[in-house]
């Protein structure tokens, strides 16, 4: 999967686009998201997912986009509901069980963003990630998502620093996730 850019007439969920793109409603995005057709996403409606992605390319190429595409997909885990039988699970069995899944009904048309989890030791897990969105915007993704699963527990989140990312032309990014 490159970096922005999906299959062709691939759609993405209007419900998904507004969580990603809560944090980007400043003023300086807002000719991006006129431009691409995202002033106003209805969260029952399918978007162009290539569109979604020129809005994030256009937002890389802004000075800090690193911490924006970080808040980004921290945003989107804040804005994301889960149904009570998975909200209850722990952090470990949320990621195992559900991150690998968790995304691919938001999409429609193509190969929505790839995850694997794997358990590597007590209380350590190996994020595996392929997507088209930069790797900062998954990595948010993750961290929220590990916030939210350790109701105020302390965890760390870290690139395998010994694989090269996706961003930089790696097959897929590695994230190692370690709590408590």
């Amino acid at each position: 999967m490159s970096l922005f850019k999906c299959d062709p007439g691939m759609e993405i969920s209007g419900n998904l686009a507004i969580s990603l793109l809560v944090n980007l409603q400043a003023e300086d995005f807002q000719p991006f998201l006129e431009k691409y057709g995202f002033a106003d996403v209805k969260p029952d409606q399918w978007y162009s997912y290539q569109g979604l992605l020129n809005i994030f390319k256009e937002v890389s190429g802004q000075p800090g986009s690193t911490f924006n595409f970080v808040a980004v997909g921290m945003a989107a885990v804040d804005r994301y509901d889960l149904p009570s039988q998975i909200a209850s699970m722990s952090l470990e069995e949320f990621f195992l069980n559900v991150m690998p899944t968790l995304i691919a009904g938001q999409y429609r048309n193509g190969e929505p963003t790839q995850v694997g989890v794997e358990k590597v030791a007590e209380k350590h897990l190996l994020i595996k990630t392929a997507s088209a969105y930069p790797d900062d915007a998954a990595y948010g993704f993750m961290y929220g998502f590990a916030r939210r699963f350790m109701r105020g527990g302390r965890f760390t989140l870290r690139y395998d620093e010994n694989h090269t990312r996706h961003d930089f032309g790696g097959e897929e990014t590695l994230i190692h996730l370690t709590w408590e």
